[in-house]
């Protein structure tokens, strides 16, 4: 175990044929973080909403609406991303939430999705990204993962 609490991390990345990047973070944990529930899915997306506030001072920020996640600089424009709204699927041993990405300066077109999972079947937990910068997903999901971490008292 790390100081973090981050153990058994990887990161991978790759770019398409229609010049979309994928990005996977995964994290291998000893029990889950979450609860197995629709809002413990949810949990998933909004812990990382927060830290990507936290992580840039408040100089992007997230706004959960109607339509959707919003991540904007200082909260008013320009649009970086838009997400469409969650969708949660719970199956035995696993949970994902998935927010399409619907536009935004930082997507080339609509289309991918950011997803956060938790998989009971290979203790993992893992991120997977698209068309979103690495160094930023990176610095993010380690603060993300040691905040669950920290939150479920491992």
């Amino acid at each position: 175990m790390t100081r973090s609490g981050l153990r058994e991390w990887e990161s991978t990345q790759r770019q398409t044929a229609h010049g979309a990047v994928e990005s996977e973070q995964r994290v291998r944990l000893v029990r889950p973080v979450v609860d197995d529930s629709v809002d413990g899915a949810q949990r998933l997306g909004s812990a990382y909403w927060q830290q990507v506030e936290r992580f840039t001072f408040g100089l992007v920020r997230s706004r959960q609406g109607i339509d959707g996640v919003e991540l904007r600089l200082l909260g008013r424009r320009p649009l970086l991303l838009a997400f469409a709204q969650p969708v949660t699927d719970i199956a035995e041993g696993s949970l994902r939430c998935c927010y399409p990405i619907t536009g935004g300066l930082l997507a080339y077109q609509p289309g991918g999705e950011i997803v956060f999972a938790q998989d009971e079947l290979g203790d993992r937990l893992w991120l997977l990204y698209s068309q979103v910068q690495r160094r930023i997903h990176l610095a993010i999901s380690r603060r993300y993962f040691t905040r669950l971490i920290g939150e479920a008292g491992q």
